[in-house]
């Protein structure tokens, strides 16, 4: 008398194919929402690919913004006002840096502001929620309309901003800080 063996289809090598490639559609989708394109395998090689993927999931604003205040210091804020900074206001020329880190974990969009004298400020757009972590460095008096042309708020792209010479030449800012976030995170 013969027996046959029913084999369930979640134990096959058949469905484990189906459920890697699930995991590599998944994870394609969420690099193009973030305007990222990557190619992804299970393969070792991508795996800080994948924690790094694990960590902008599970990132926090508050939990960011705790290591950015920690990580401001006045090596990071822009050049021609860092005699300026001081730590009673840590957030003090910080905005520009800070932007790019926070799209770094975060996604969205940077936002760019003109002031009448010349000067500028970014900060985030998250699922259309204004995100500004720098706005403390600002006097009541600061963003009124006589020192702002709101007309200039536009979205920046990185690509626009890298352009810039006088963008770029400050980007060892954003390694600096970038480095520092990145330990203080990894500490929590």
């Amino acid at each position: 008398m013969q027996y046959k063996i029913k084999v369930s289809y979640y134990k096959t090598a058949e469905y484990a194919s189906a459920q890697r490639r699930q995991t590599q559609l998944w994870f394609r989708r969420l690099q193009h929402s973030r305007n990222q394109w990557r190619t992804f395998s299970p393969k070792p090689k991508y795996r800080k690919v994948f924690e790094h993927l694990a960590n902008v999931l599970i990132m926090d604003l508050a939990t960011l913004e705790s290591a950015l205040r920690k990580a401001w210091t006045k090596d990071t804020c822009y050049p021609p006002i860092a005699t300026e900074w001081t730590s009673e206001r840590p957030a003090f020329g910080q905005c520009y840096v800070t932007a790019l880190i926070v799209q770094d974990y975060l996604g969205g969009d940077i936002i760019q502001l003109s002031f009448f004298d010349g000067k500028g400020h970014f900060w985030n757009r998250i699922n259309g929620k204004d995100i500004d972590l720098t706005a403390s460095q600002f006097d009541q008096g600061d963003l009124s309309e006589e020192k702002v042309d709101l007309s200039t708020a536009k979205v920046v792209s990185r690509a626009e901003l890298d352009a810039k010479e006088s963008y770029s030449q400050y980007n060892y800012r954003y390694k600096i800080l970038k480095e520092r976030v990145k330990a203080l995170l990894s500490v929590n």
